[in-house]
């Protein structure tokens, strides 16, 4: 795998290039530390009802998306599949941003409903 650009949050197979059909993305999904108390089921739930909804939103927003799930040893990385080729730098660009937005929210909503 290679990044995109030096500060981008995305990497895909070498030898691929942007635009190629069946090309997986991977998206850097990790969270840095939080101040919450939550146990490990809850915390589960609420990362699995995210990627629901990050699922929802890419969906509908570009139809070149095919299959979409968590990846890496510890789920750290979201893959998105282009079935026809149809992404781009800009729309890779603002699907990094639309999950650093996502995952910011996310924790300002942990560290309000399981407050230590």
């Amino acid at each position: 795998m290679r990044r995109i650009t030096v500060e981008s949050e995305c990497r895909y197979e070498q030898g691929k290039k942007i635009g190629d059909p069946d090309v997986e993305y991977e998206f850097n999904i990790k969270l840095p530390p939080f101040d919450a108390e939550i146990t490990n089921d809850d915390f589960e739930a609420e990362v699995k009802a995210a990627i629901g909804y990050l699922k929802y939103k890419f969906r509908s927003r570009y139809s070149w998306i095919g299959a979409m799930g968590q990846t890496g040893r510890s789920g750290g990385w979201l893959f998105i599949q282009d079935r026809t080729g149809g992404a781009t730098k800009a729309k890779l660009g603002k699907i990094i941003d639309i999950i650093t937005a996502e995952k910011k929210s996310f924790i300002k909503r942990m560290e309000r409903l399981y407050p230590r």
